[in-house]
Order: structure tokens, then sequence, then C-alpha cells
């Protein structure tokens, strides 16, 4: 499987503590079948977790690597950032202060939870206008979409790649995140699942339970296309596709 949004990133915002941490949520990923992770750190958020695009954050995605091949775990990292989405998103665009997917055309981006959806609709906008595809966080997580979940069919008709959280679908964000998360599997709207991990205690790089309740929930093979197909196709720069469109 690959997990395309994950705190592993060292001692940057409110994942990984340090490198021990880190280690210890690559060896859970590793052991529940994770191959590739995109290590995607708060950008442009509040607290501050600011995490620009510069040398010394590229060094720090370098040192990650250096301690997994040192500690012999088989798990290749990609560099990354979730863009915390604000009125300055086009201008951090154009400066070049901000990562894609593994250096791809896809750009993971969040936005607030209570986020009106001309406010969605205007950046996600801004972000293809630019040649870009955005990879819309955790959608099910917004309160606009757990108000109309049908916001998802068409913000995936206009090229906007949905990646929902593991954890949303078995309650941890709340019953509506829950539903929405459920609501979105069953329409066939989404492009991907991810950890969206903090940490080997809680919010885990653990993979394997989300594929076989996908396999349950939907069927095996659009568990693969969730979790595999479609985040590889991510990291060659291919394009993808919702369920609902593959099959």
């Amino acid at each position: 499987m690959i997990d395309l949004h994950c705190h592993i990133l060292p001692g940057v915002d409110d994942g990984s503590a340090d490198e021990e941490e880190s280690c210890a949520m690559a060896r859970l990923a590793v052991e529940s079948g994770v191959t590739d992770i995109a290590a995607t750190p708060h950008c442009n958020a509040p607290d501050p977790f600011y995490n620009y695009a510069d040398s010394a954050l590229h060094a720090r995605f370098t040192r990650l690597r250096q301690r997994l091949e040192r500690e012999q775990i088989p798990l290749r990292i990609h560099d990354g950032m979730e863009v915390f989405t604000t009125p300055e998103l086009p201008r951090l665009l154009d400066e070049g202060r901000l990562l894609t997917l593994g250096g791809t055309r896809y750009l993971l981006i969040e936005f607030a939870f209570g986020e009106s959806e001309w406010f969605f609709d205007e950046m996600l906008a801004a972000v293809r206008a630019r040649g870009l595809t955005p990879v819309l966080a955790h959608p099910e997580r917004y309160t606009c979409v757990q108000d109309e979940p049908r916001l998802l069919r068409r913000w995936a008709r206009e090229g906007t790649v949905l990646q929902a959280n593991k954890g949303s679908f078995f309650g941890m964000f709340g019953r509506r995140a829950a539903a929405a998360a459920h609501w979105a599997l069953a329409d066939g709207c989404l492009h991907l699942i991810a950890s969206d991990a903090h940490s080997p205690y809680r919010r885990t790089t653990r993979m394997s339970d989300i594929f076989d309740f996908t396999a349950d929930f939907a069927a095996e093979e659009i568990a693969d296309f969730l979790l595999r197909q479609n985040p590889a196709d991510i990291l060659a720069n291919r394009p993808v596709y919702t369920v609902r469109e593959k099959f």
C-alpha cells in the first residue's frame, strides 16, 4: 500500500516528535503492508506550522531517509506537505514555496473545518488554474460536506482528487465525519484513502485495518484501487479516477 498523507517527518508539526517516533511509525507502516509514504508536514498553518519549501525542510526529508536506511526499515519516503488553505495560497504557489506530492502536479491541501463552500470553490479553482491538481485532504471532516455530501461529486467532476482519512471510517473524528466517509465510499466519489497519521500510538500508520474494512464494505479490488493503484499513479504523475469512474 501507499500512504500519501502522513505526519512522519520529525519535529516540524504536531506529528512525530523525533526520529525515534518516526522510526516506530515507519516500522508499523511496513508491518501492515505499506511500501511508500509521502511525508506531509503541515504548511502555512496556524500554531505556527509554516514549513515552507526551503533547504532546511529538504534537509529534514534527507535525514529521515538516511535514518530509515540505517535502521534497515524498507520504506520509501516521498516529499510533500499538507498546505493549509488561506487567501495567500495562489501567491505561495507562484513564489514556489510549496511542495507537491513527490514532485508531481498533485498538491495536498486542507481547509478550516468550518470553511464556506464558496472559498473551497475559489481556492480549488486557483490551484487548477496553475496547472496543478488539488488533492483535498479529509473532505469528510468539513462541515459543508457533512451538510451536503454531494458536493464531493461536483468537486471530483471539476478535477479535485478526494482523499479520505482512514480514521474517519472508524469514528475517530465523530459521527458526522464517519457518516460522510461512509457515504463517499458507498457513492464511489473517492480517489484514495490515507492515514493522516500523527504518531505510532494514536492516529497511526497501520493501514491493514482500513484495507480490510474497505474490502468488506465494498470489494477487495476497490480497496486495492484506493490504497495502491491511485496512490501509485499519483506518484507517477499519471491521471487518477474515482471509484465510480473505474468500476
